[in-house]
Order: structure tokens, then C-alpha cells, then sequence
């Protein structure tokens, strides 16, 4: 794990807060009008 994360561009995993919000939101009523999308929550790892 400790290889993974240097190389990412924040250096560290995610906490499992920075990972509940996006989950929730995708599971709640305020995510009902999207459709076929992509929600990236990864540090920047795809742009990097």
C-alpha cells in the first residue's frame, strides 16, 4: 500500500469519510437526475 500511495498525486488513500459523502450522494435523492455518469473520487490518480 505504502508504494501505491506515493504515487498518487495526494500521496495518501483516501480516509473513509472522503469516500462516504460521494456514496451517499450517489444513493440519496440529489443524485436523481444523473444518469450514465462517472463519479471519479480518487485523488487525482486518472490525471496523474
Amino acid at each position: 500500500m505504502k508504494i501505491f500511495e506515493q504515487t498518487t498525486p495526494m500521496g495518501r488513500m483516501a480516509s473513509v469519510d472522503e469516500m462516504v459523502g460521494p456514496a451517499v450522494f450517489l444513493v440519496s435523492q440529489a443524485s436523481s437526475f444523473c444518469t450514465g455518469v462517472d463519479l471519479l473520487v480518487d485523488g487525482g490518480f486518472v490525471c496523474w
